[in-house]
């Protein structure tokens, strides 16, 4: 924890589609309230989510000398497959999270619906692995 600011990251591993292609890697950061919570999940390896937020771009030096450009997505909300709730939201108005850009979509089924549950008192790890068991494993 770095002044206050709960950071949390993980890798997310893309498939090319190609056979013989590396799989594509993308960090995925979280901060504020959105990296504390992110942080105490029990996400299992593999496990399919959705992500929502910006990708930022950045060329660095290694200590070889050799150079390196990362891809990082900067996390606003997490889904879990199959809901439309997110598991992890970034705060509103955080000093901490870029602002969104907004956009109109002509196709609804694209944006997740607003929540209006309650949070409950369980913790977001629990509502995350009980949202997971609730899915078939049949991709569409």
């Amino acid at each position: 924890m770095e002044g206050g600011t709960v950071i949390s990251s993980f890798v997310a591993q893309f498939n090319p589609g190609k056979s013989g292609e590396e799989d594509f890697k993308v960090r995925v950061i979280g901060f504020g309230n959105l990296g504390q919570e992110l942080s105490q999940k029990d996400l299992p390896i593999g496990s399919e989510v959705f992500v929502e937020g910006s990708i930022r771009n950045e060329n660095r030096t290694q200590a070889d000398g050799t150079k390196l450009r990362t891809t990082e997505i900067i996390v606003r909300k997490v889904f879990c497959q199959g809901t439309h709730e997110p598991v992890a939201t970034a705060a509103s108005g955080s000093a901490s999270t870029p602002t969104p850009a907004t956009t109109t979509r002509s196709n609804s089924r694209n944006t997740p619906p607003a929540s209006t549950r309650s949070q409950s008192s369980r913790s977001v790890g629990t509502q995350l692995a009980a949202a997971c068991e609730q899915l078939d494993d049949i991709a569409f």
